[in-house]
């Protein structure tokens, strides 16, 4: 007799409740001088923008510092955000509701938008799913985005495939959000839904990692797999509702 348990899962779910912590940690040691320190830099705009200037190329100069300064505080309020957001995200409360609804509902804003073609094949005779509307529609906007990155980053016009589907056998809904983008190597794959791990320049790497810890609070699985003839395939599974 041989016996396989798969702890994938398990692992995963270890991993993420060690960097939520870490990411309360960094929260709450960051957040509290970022405001202090924007509130500086407006205050000696005002205070000495009009006296700058005897020597050429000192207003600007002053201008650019005290903007940058601004900016960069914009910029590590909304890592801060990320990180309370992924070490604080609710519970999910699931309610009987209209998966298709839904994916008609995140897609609407962004039809026409970029040159980016979106295609819709969904199951209409979807059985019932209880799900948390919030938090859900934030998974589809984190794998819609995440597509609309990918497809802009391969310069061809690009298409989004949304798919819903009812697999029987396992009595589990599948959505599906495919992209013709450049894909995702096997190397990234395995780590894709870490915390802290991406492969933009400019990402946080929390975005799939808080789309998995919504899945996982529904009892459903992600994975991602290559599209055909190329790019990705992000594959979410709910259970179906049984009574």
């Amino acid at each position: 007799v041989v016996v396989l348990d798969d702890y994938t899962q398990e692992v995963r779910a270890q991993r993420m409740a060690a960097w939520r912590e870490v990411a309360r940690r960094i929260a709450h040691e960051i957040k509290n001088p970022l405001t202090p320190i924007q509130l500086s830099a407006q205050r000696l705009r005002r205070r000495f923008g009009d006296r700058i200037g005897g020597t050429p190329g000192d207003e600007k100069i002053f201008d650019e510092c005290v903007s940058t300064i601004t900016n960069q505080v914009d910029s590590l309020k909304f890592l801060v955000n990320e990180f309370s957001n992924f070490a604080r995200l609710p519970t999910a409360k699931p309610l009987p509701g209209d998966l298709n609804a839904l994916v008609r509902e995140a897609v609407a804003s962004y039809i026409a938008s970029d040159g980016v073609r979106f295609e819709l094949d969904l199951d209409e005779a979807l059985p019932g799913v209880d799900f948390d509307r919030e938090q859900l529609g934030r998974v589809l906007t984190n794998l819609i985005e995440n597509a609309r990155a990918a497809v802009r980053g391969a310069g061809n016009g690009g298409l989004i495939a949304i798919r819903t589907r009812h697999d029987a056998p396992l009595q589990t809904v599948r959505l599906e959000v495919a992209d013709d983008g450049d894909g995702i190597s096997p190397g990234d794959r395995a780590r894709i839904f870490e915390p802290y791990y991406s492969t933009k320049s400019h990402g946080t790497g929390l975005g799939l990692a808080i789309v998995s810890r919504i899945v996982a609070d529904h009892h459903g699985y992600i994975r991602v797999h290559d599209n055909q003839p190329r790019g990705a395939r992000f594959i979410v599974e709910l259970p179906v509702k049984t009574t």
